[in-house]
């Protein structure tokens, strides 16, 4: 995640006008919405030096951008993109330099915006003598993991107490991810065909044409799967 710095705008991981990777990463973002999962708030700047860390823009202190805490500040600071470092300097103490606003005089508000300011920004622990980098709030370690973000997803569906399916490392990958697309009906079943707007003459089963082709009746309920379970069960030595 070294280059993500370059991508960065309003406190985004990725701008989808930026080609390549990113873009793809940018678009993922809006998926995990489905999930109740803002997937750009999960990460947040872990600040050491400075030196990559957008004062304003930027979430590094709590949950949500100093533009978002202090719009009254934001809207009248002159350098509305400018660096930790920038106003932040470390010595023998923690140094908060000065603002540079667009106005005279700040209302009393305004002032009083400010001083909350100060206090939240001396308060904060900065990494000394370290680069800045990313953090992710998923798991208490601030390292992201594919299988993390899975319990997450699988939590905000089902519940903590509840696994959509166990991640085998035995079974080939392709088992594992089909497997997943299958519990979240995200195979391409005729229903699921027709609701991303392809005609199709008839939603029926193409094996039975007995029933609607829904991810349940392909794999439990057509007359070709329920043979082909029986087979299994027979194999097996199981009771159906």
């Amino acid at each position: 995640m070294h280059e993500i710095n370059s991508l960065l705008s309003d406190g985004r991981l990725a701008k989808q006008s930026v080609r390549g990777p990113w873009q793809n990463i940018a678009k993922i973002g809006k998926k995990f919405l489905d999930f109740g999962i803002e997937l750009y708030e999960t990460f947040v700047r872990k600040v050491g030096t400075g030196h990559s860390t957008r004062f304003w823009l930027d979430v590094w202190l709590g949950k949500f951008t100093l533009k978002d805490i202090f719009p009254n500040l934001y809207k009248v600071a002159v350098k509305k993109t400018c660096l930790v470092r920038d106003l932040v300097s470390f010595g023998s103490a923690l140094v908060f330099a000065n603002i540079e606003w667009s106005k005279s005089n700040l209302s009393p508000e305004e002032s009083s915006d400010l001083n909350d300011l100060k206090d939240m920004v001396t308060l904060f622990s900065f990494n000394e003598g370290k680069e800045d980098g990313w953090r992710w709030t998923g798991d208490s370690s601030g390292k992201f993991t594919v299988q993390e973000m899975r319990r997450i997803m699988a939590d905000s569906i089902h519940g903590d107490d509840v696994q959509i399916c166990g991640w085998e490392t035995w079974v080939p990958i392709k088992i594992n991810c089909f497997v997943w697309r299958l519990l979240q009906n995200k195979i391409p079943v005729t229903p699921n065909l027709i609701a991303r707007g392809m005609p199709l003459l008839s939603s029926n089963c193409r094996v039975c044409a007995l029933e609607v082709e829904s991810t349940k009746h392909v794999f439990l309920d057509c007359t070709q799967a329920k043979a082909i379970w029986r087979l299994i069960s027979l194999w097996r030595l199981i009771s159906l």
